[in-house]
């Protein structure tokens, strides 16, 4: 990459718009930026960085501070690089987000960060971070890498000289993109740990298990289970005592078993005699119970055969309570018949009472109907000249309007006039305020300066001599030297004075600008008032009053607009109804006609239904005659009175006779159960119940005694084989994760240099000491030549405590006396060839391992005022020359007079009394 074209606008300390042709400095070989401090040499190369890569050139630059504080405020702030790279050539225009005047309207308004990129084949990339993304991948580089290749900036490149190993490391990290080494180290740290955990809690799981092995109380192996749980026993011995337990367990279990088992069969013999006994006590019960019941229920069948013999005697009267009934449930149909024909009649009077009540009804709205029409026929006559008024009163509303919205458009111009005046007092005091700070602030400038100046005549003085020429006059006599002030301010107080006044200024012109533009835009809108307002009163230019007579005259015409509108609504709503009457009165005529129609139908219906009524009365009246009850309720009423008297005989009958014969049936069955029981007593077998029970009792005491005996050995049996089955799994797998831990710890303590007797070198490191050993190879080449051949740079090899983190510090070889020390030791400009050879060197280094980027420009920002005009600086000025060797352009920051001699290229920066830069060619 080597730049052609430079353009800056509003950038930095330049405030306007400046070019600079960069094709007139070559292809190779070096050039000079001078000017005064302050001026803006830096900028050049923060352009050329911010271009590229969206960022300055320095680390404490930000390019949203870019923006000219002296720039006008229509003045747009960007920069465009054209640059030559690989015999293309493209050319990239950036802007930073700044504030800018608004298009449209009063104030500011923020303009975002844009980039255009223009390609060879013509190709534009508008995207900003698009054109990022191109312009890396087409450098091979990021902005770190660039800046360490070819912009050595000012100050920065010592940092590299003395910074500490973990210091450097970091900046190894960025350059050379080694952090996937950290994180691999980082990764085995955490696999480490994690080993770690899970074996831990693998032992912890076993301890658990081991503790969970159960025993007998008399159990001889207890002393070895205790052994096991207090952690003096190896696993597999654990393994092999659970083994036994559970043998002995089992052996002692199975005896436990048989005995079981021959309880069991004697429990099962005594239930069975038992059940013998407890059959033959409860057959002499039932026998003595028989006994007493058949005694009973012999008393019973005497009661029982008198109640038979008293209900048969009352079947005849039975008989005939029946027949009365069948005789009125024969007639119940003529009942319906006359029930029928009355709810008949009940309904023909009823339906006759509406329809009298519909035809009394009927003529009513007929009647009202023939008045409606005839209303409607009236008021069609009084409506006929509707609508005819509505023109002239519409015309006259548009005129009062007219003059309303007229009204209105001068109220808008006083509101608009009040707010331009009070913004011009505000403007007015505003510029008063910042005049006042302005004042102030050129006043402590000039001081100041004043003090500045005073201080460097008495630095030059202080050191003359009677017959030493003076630097300022060339006279040899000095008879009055300048005086030392005893409180002076430094170059950057002086210039941050100078900054606050300049800025102070700008704000009182913008302040007094904005005031004068406010003042004519409010004589502009009072002309208006003015003409506007002649056109409707007599004393236009008595502004102060307009409001009030206004506001008076649109209250008028409002009044006077609203009565129109009354009147006109009022208007529309007679055109409305007489539209509405010529639709209504054909069809109300017509349904007039109808309902006289429907009227004649109902009243013919009304004298038929009445024919009809009577006649039903009449049949009526002649089916009630032949009937013995009124209705058939009352003859249902009497047929259920008489079924019920006859049913209550019967059922006192059926019950009498069922009683007699239940009675008979148990007396049979109970004289068979006295003979059944007879023969079982006879029969049965002498057993003694309690004696029984007893030995039962006894039995089963010892068969539960032996259960849980047996149970509390299987469960252990249980218990033990669980935990022996958990340890062996668990320390199988114990084993594979404490080889896998000793591994994987092994390659953690090596990556992070964590070895014993070893210096403490962690990967990362270890992969940046070949790129530092490269970079301290291609410094020496530089720095042997700058230092005359004394000097050259070392890696620090060993560290004395074996703790530390090393194989990144510095130290430097002096050859003339064969020591090696700290590169701190070094004087200024010793420091400065240093780190000249060092920033050079990872220059060289960083390019080669980025892949063989073609970077055909190098930057470097000050530091040579501290070399030996007569030995050091030519040998720095011979070792930069040597870099341009291979077509490339080195350009130097720098205010030392012998490098303005040798160097015939330069950029000449200049700053006028406000602070803006200007820049030229010389070649």
């Amino acid at each position: 990459m080597r730049p052609i074209n430079l353009t800056m606008s509003a950038f930095g300390p330049y405030a306007g718009v400046q070019m600079l042709d960069m094709a007139q400095l070559g292809a190779e070989g070096l050039y000079l930026v001078t000017g005064d401090t302050g001026a803006g040499k830096t900028t050049i190369f923060d352009a050329i960085c911010y271009a590229l890569y969206d960022e300055p050139s320095g680390a404490s630059r930000d390019a949203r501070m870019m923006r000219s504080t002296y720039a006008d405020v229509d003045t747009d702030t960007y920069v465009e690089l054209t640059f030559d790279h690989m015999g293309k050539t493209y050319r990239v225009k950036r802007n930073p987000s700044y504030e800018r005047r608004k298009k449209k309207g009063e104030g500011t308004t923020l303009q975002d960060a844009a980039a255009e990129l223009y390609l060879p084949d013509d190709l534009v990339i508008a995207n900003r971070t698009k054109v990022n993304s191109y312009l890396q991948e087409l450098l091979g580089v990021d902005r770190e890498q660039f800046s360490q290749i070819s912009m050595l900036a000012q100050g920065e490149f010592k940092e590299l000289l003395v910074a500490e190993s973990g210091d450097r490391q970091k900046i190894f990290s960025k350059l050379f993109h080694t952090s996937r080494y950290f994180v691999l180290q980082k990764r085995l740290q955490d696999e480490t740990r994690k080993l770690q955990s899970e074996r831990d809690d693998m032992k912890k799981s076993i301890e658990q298990y081991i503790s969970g092995i159960v025993f007998g109380e008399d159990d001889p192996l207890g002393i070895g289970v205790q052994k096991a749980k207090d952690g003096q026993m190896p696993i597999d011995e654990v393994i092999t005592l659970i083994g036994k337990l559970i043998v002995t367990e089992k052996a002692r279990t199975d005896s436990y078993e048989k005995q079981i088992g021959t309880l069991e069969t004697r429990v099962g013999e005594l239930d069975t005699l038992i059940g013998k006994a407890q059959q033959t006590e409860k057959a002499r019960v039932q026998l003595e119970k028989a006994h007493l019941e058949l005694a009973n229920v012999q008393n019973d069948r005497t009661a029982a055969e008198a109640e038979l013999n008293r209900t048969k005697e009352a079947r005849p009267e039975t008989e005939e309570l029946q027949r009365q009934a069948a005789v009125i449930n024969n007639e119940l149909p003529n009942y319906e018949k006359l029930d029928e024909k009355r709810k008949n009649i009940a309904d023909e009077e009823q339906l006759l009472q509406r329809q009298n009540e519909q035809a009394e009804k009927g003529r009513m709205i007929v009647t009202d109907k023939q008045k409606g029409i005839e209303k409607l026929r009236l008021e069609q006559t009084q409506l006929a000249d509707a609508g005819e008024k509505i023109v002239a009163i519409t015309a006259s509303r548009e005129k009062m309007a007219d003059a309303v919205d007229y009204l209105n458009g001068i109220s808008r111009l006083l509101m608009e006039y009040s707010r331009r005046k009070q913004a011009v007092d505000k403007a007015q005091k505003q510029y008063l305020f910042d005049n006042e700070m302005y004042t102030r602030k050129q006043d402590m400038y000039e001081h100041m300066s004043t003090l500045y100046r005073n201080a460097q005549a008495g630095i030059l003085a202080k050191d003359l001599k009677e017959g030493q020429a003076c630097p300022v006059c060339g006279a040899t006599e000095h008879k009055l030297l300048a005086s030392l002030p005893k409180e002076a301010p430094t170059d950057a107080q002086l210039e941050d004075a100078k900054k606050d006044a300049d800025k102070a200024r700008d704000r009182a012109n913008a302040s007094a600008t904005d005031a004068k533009v406010k003042l004519a835009s409010v004589m502009e809108i009072r002309n208006s008032i003015i003409e506007q307002a002649g056109r409707k009163f007599d004393d236009p230019e008595d502004i102060d009053g307009l409001p009030e007579k206004v506001e008076k005259n649109i209250g008028y015409y409002n009044e006077k607009i609203a009565d129109t509108d009354r009147q006109i609504e009022a208007e529309r709503k007679r055109v409305s109804r007489r539209n509405e009457i010529a639709t209504k009165l054909p069809q109300e005529e017509e349904a007039f006609a109808g309902m006289q129609v429907k009227l004649a139908e109902l009243e013919r219906n009304i004298s038929a239904l009445t024919a009809k009524v009577v006649s039903d009365r009449e049949q009526a009246t002649e089916l009630a005659a032949g009937l013995r009850f009124r209705n058939r309720s009352e003859a249902e009423t009497q047929m259920n009175e008489i079924l019920g008297r006859a049913k209550k005989l019967q059922d006192s009958f059926d019950a009498a006779e069922k009683r007699y014969n239940a009675v008979i049936q148990d007396i049979k069955t109970l004289e068979g159960q006295i003979k059944a029981l007879t023969d079982t007593l006879e029969s049965a077998e002498k057993l003694e119940l309690a004696k029984l029970e007893e030995d039962k009792t006894a039995v089963r005491d010892e068969l539960g005694r032996i259960r849980l005996l047996m149970q509390d050995g299987n469960s252990r049996i249980r218990a033990n084989e669980t935990a022996m089955a958990n340890i062996s799994i668990k320390s199988d797998e114990l084993s594979a994760k404490e080889k896998k831990y000793v591994s994987v710890k092994s390659l953690y303590d090596t990556a992070s240099g964590n070895v014993s007797g070893k210096n403490k070198i962690n990967l990362e490191a270890y992969i940046q000491m070949s790129y530092f050993d490269r970079i301290i190879q291609r410094a020496n080449l530089r720095f042997l030549k700058m230092s005359d051949g004394q000097y050259e740079l070392g890696r620090v090899t060993d560290s004395s405590d074996k703790r530390s983190q090393i194989g990144l510090d510095l130290c430097v070889v002096d050859h003339y006396n064969g020591s090696r020390r700290d590169v701190k030791s070094l004087s200024g400009g010793e420091s400065f060839m240093a780190s000249l050879s060092l920033a050079l060197g990872l220059s060289d280094e960083v390019q080669a391992s980025a892949g063989g980027i073609q970077i055909d420009t190098m930057f470097v920002d000050e530091g040579f005022g501290s070399l030996d005009t007569e030995k050091t600086l030519p040998q720095a000025y011979k070792a930069l020359v040597s870099v341009t060797e291979g077509r490339k352009l080195v350009g130097i920051i720098s205010h030392v007079t012998e490098l303005k001699e040798k160097i015939d290229k330069q950029i000449v920066v200049e700053k006028d009394r406000t602070g803006r830069a200007k820049a030229r060619l010389v070649v």
